[in-house]
């Protein structure tokens, strides 16, 4: 068995062991941690969602099944049903196996929350 170096590894190896204790692997993941095994922050702004989406493109369907619905909670927290939505229908498609219909989704909505962004920046509302 390979020696796990880090603390992200070795959280996600004992949930695998099925240590006592451990309901999932994130539980005993520091913030640092959660960052470095791809965990989005709580609340995001719109460019950091934008860096999040754009890191979309390698990992195993599951993983990029979650992060979508981690980026679809932020759309929720930025008070973004319909880019939610886009999400919800690129997560479908990638369920589907659809992956030009999952990267059309989340370009497009890349490319919405880089104008909501400047928006932002100029103080307009969020509308």
């Amino acid at each position: 068995m390979s020696r796990v170096s880090s603390a992200a590894g070795r959280a996600v190896a004992a949930f695998a062991a099925g240590e006592p204790g451990l309901r999932r692997a994130e539980d005993t993941l520091e913030v640092e941690d959660r960052a470095a095994a791809g965990y989005a922050p709580a609340t995001m702004t719109p460019a950091q969602l934008i860096a999040f989406l754009n890191a979309l493109t390698l990992g195993d369907r599951d993983a990029l099944l979650l992060k979508l619905e981690q980026a679809q909670r932020a759309c929720l927290e930025l008070e973004q049903p319909d880019l939610a939505q886009s999400l919800g229908d690129a997560h479908d498609a990638l369920r589907r196996g659809d992956v030009r219909l999952y990267r059309k989704r989340v370009h497009t909505v890349v490319a919405r929350l880089g104008h909501l962004r400047k928006r932002l920046e100029r103080g307009a509302p969020r509308s």
